[in-house]
């Protein structure tokens, strides 16, 4: 902004101090509390959730906002905190993470005003809940970027991530990890192991989900010879693999039978701890009648399913999952690294609970 818009702002700031108003912004959307019935767009969702949001950009909370509907996400609060003259992001970590309406926080940050109470108040909060934190304003670029968005100072990388690191918070680096992490948090729980079975009708990208497993440090989880058993049984023989990856071939987008009793199968088995399903039909009916067997699959087992579209098919078919808190990605390596991250954050949580 101008030095006569900074001048307006620090005089507002003053006249507020004075009078013991407290202010959240300026430059900022408002808030969004949908079981209070409060919101900056109609369009919002009206249910509430487990996320609450800090958000410095009140574009990018409006529209992360708008996507919860196609992502299945809820939210207790979201605050756009805009320029932050009077109550800032510590302000907010720390009501946060004492609401018990919030199951974990999540955060989009250009600037910290006030960087010892905003790691005393991230601290609180990763205590008691997860937190998300994405941080821009760490390269020149966004530094610039930062300061004439919002008239912040973006600050060096090696704090920052000694904070995150410190605090026990989960960072991520983009608008689609982001939205990811998310997910995870919002639909997998506490995932305890690092054991996936992956069942996918695409040999390819069974291989290159099982290559993802290994960059993320998960294992591709040992069938048992019983779940082989029951897999030779639903499995066609010719262009398939009963191993892990279990590739059920091309059929199987014709008969769904085939990926849903598979996955079953493999999510039965105790030495499985997370199931990875790449697949989708070639009908909407045959994708509407697939999406409910899954879900089923998954609330039978209560074991974490990873759903994954295969590239070129409408993104609209996850819709069903996300409406049943089961996570949609649009890539296997996409899956696995949130999957990952919800573990490992849920393992530290565990240690610093012991």
């Amino acid at each position: 902004g101008t030095e006569q818009g900074r001048a307006l702002e620090r005089e507002l700031a003053a006249v507020a101090r004075a009078s013991g108003m407290r202010i959240i912004g300026p430059n900022c959307m408002g808030i969004y509390a949908p079981e209070s019935g409060l919101s900056f767009f109609p369009e919002l969702p009206k249910e509430a959730g487990p996320i609450g949001m800090i958000s410095q950009s009140g574009s990018l909370g409006n529209i992360l906002g708008r996507l919860a509907r196609q992502k299945g996400l809820r939210f207790s609060k979201v605050v756009s905190i805009g320029n932050q003259c009077d109550l800032t992001a510590s302000d907010f970590m720390e009501y946060l993470a004492l609401d018990p309406k919030t199951g974990f926080i999540t955060a989009y940050l250009e600037g910290i005003r006030d960087g010892r109470a905003f790691l005393q108040a991230l601290k609180l909060a990763c205590r008691t809940k997860p937190v998300i934190l994405w941080k821009v304003g760490l390269t020149p670029q966004g530094a610039r970027a930062a300061l004439s968005h919002t008239g912040s100072l973006g600050g060096s990388r090696e704090i920052w991530e000694a904070v995150v690191r410190q605090a026990g918070a989960v960072e991520v680096n983009g608008f689609e990890a982001w939205v990811d992490a998310l997910m995870g948090f919002s639909f997998l729980g506490e995932p305890t192991g690092g054991r996936v079975a992956i069942v996918s009708g695409p040999g390819g990208l069974a291989v290159a989900a099982a290559e993802a497993c290994g960059r993320q440090g998960l294992q591709l989880a040992q069938l048992s010879p019983s779940t082989r058993e029951r897999l030779s049984k639903v499995v066609p023989p010719t262009g398939t693999s009963l191993a892990n990856p279990v590739d059920v071939g091309l059929t199987a987008s014709f008969d769904m039978g085939i990926y849903v009793e598979s996955a079953r199968a493999v999510a039965e088995d105790p030495g499985v701890d997370a199931i990875l399903v790449i697949g989708m039909g070639f009908s909407a009916e045959a994708n509407r009648q697939y999406a409910q067997a899954m879900i089923r699959v998954r609330r039978d087992t209560g074991k974490p399913f990873l759903m994954v579209n295969i590239p070129g098919f409408d993104s609209e078919m996850g819709r069903p999952f996300l409406d049943a808190g089961v996570p949609f990605f649009e890539t296997a390596e996409r899956a696995v690294k949130t999957y990952r991250l919800v573990r490992d954050n849920s393992a530290a949580r565990r240690a610093g609970e012991s």
